[in-house]
């Protein structure tokens, strides 16, 4: 910002002029003293000159915080992506685990099921042993197969469900990857825009602008005087 004020004071030198007799600063670009003071239009530049500096300077001021601000924000952004990008990892991560869990919890629920239509057909076996009834034939036969038959449809069942809760549950975890990817390349971007802002140069730049203007109501004024 110190750059600005230096400016300022160059400004003065061109508008004012350096061959300005001392103590006429601001009385107009080489205009003598009797004339500035007779026709009352040296003040009045003056006046109309450092309104303008001040103008100019403090709309530098305000570009230059509004480019800072602009400047928090996209550092703001790119933290609020990473900590999206963190998190989705994470959840990922809790994903994948879920679906092995689920295959795992699957397996042992087909074992138990197996285990309990072993049971079953223990006791019908012994049962039907006990009235007299020879096994493997005729209706002993056919409630072995029975059993059987609803062991294989309630294995099938159970791991029909844990592959598809298990497929689903990658699928969340490939989707939140993606998500991630993605908040990690818009934390890139925001943070490149960031380091992109100058402040300074946004103030040098406004300032600038409003310098050469002044400096051309300056050399009109000089050529008008003449």
């Amino acid at each position: 910002m110190t750059g600005l004020f230096a400016l300022q004071q160059r400004l003065q030198t061109t508008y004012v002029g350096a061959g300005a007799p001392q103590g006429q600063v601001g009385m107009g670009v080489g205009v003598p003293a009797d004339r500035a003071a007779g026709d009352g239009f040296g003040p009045l530049a003056a006046l109309s000159f450092w309104t303008q500096i001040g103008g100019a300077t403090t709309q530098a001021i305000g570009t230059y915080y509004a480019a800072k601000d602009r400047q928090y924000d996209l550092r703001s952004q790119a933290l609020s992506y990473e900590f999206e990008q963190t998190m989705a990892a994470v959840n990922a991560r809790q994903a994948e685990a879920a679906s092995q869990a689920i295959l795992e919890a699957g397996a042992q629920e087909a074992s138990l099921t197996g285990l309990r239509y072993a049971q079953e057909r223990s006791s019908a076996r012994t049962s039907t042993a006990a009235r007299g009834v020879q096994i493997g034939v005729g209706s002993a036969a056919e409630e072995d197969a029975s059993l059987a038959y609803a062991e294989a449809a309630d294995r099938i069942t159970i791991n029909a469900n844990a592959v598809r809760q298990a497929n689903e549950a990658k699928l969340q975890a490939t989707n939140l990857r993606s998500r991630g990817a993605l908040a990690g390349i818009s934390a890139e971007n925001a943070r490149a825009s960031a380091r992109g802002v100058n402040p300074g140069l946004a103030a040098g730049t406004s300032f600038l602008g409003s310098a050469g203007r002044l400096a051309e109501q300056a050399a009109y004024d000089r050529r008008y005087r003449r």
